[in-house]
């Protein structure tokens, strides 16, 4: 899915849950409409809207440019430093630590 515009991606992970913009939005505090502008390439989420549809749609994610999944993992690092208690999150992904580390500046 990698490579697929964010609009695109919004909705595709979203019908994969099966859930209408109207739950989406009310699940992430946004109106229907925002996930309508969102999907159809109008708008852009902010930066907090996007973590929120990260949290709701994991899925996501698989749909971003490697350099802002590279970001989501510095964030989550600088966030929970190494508190982080699950075992299947990038959190312990050995390969995504050492290409976020040499894009380190």
């Amino acid at each position: 899915m990698s490579g697929m515009a964010l609009g695109d991606g919004i909705r595709h992970a979203r019908l994969a849950r099966g859930i209408t913009q109207t739950t989406l939005a009310t699940a992430i505090g946004i109106s229907q409409g925002a996930v309508s502008s969102w999907e159809q390439g109008v708008e852009t989420p902010s930066f907090v809207h996007m973590l929120r549809l990260l949290l709701a749609l994991p899925e996501l994610r698989a749909s971003l440019p490697p350099e802002q999944v590279d970001l989501l993992v510095r964030v989550e690092r600088a966030i929970f430093a190494d508190r982080c208690t699950c075992e299947d999150c990038s959190c312990h992904t050995s390969d995504l630590l050492a290409s976020t580390l040499q894009a380190t500046p």
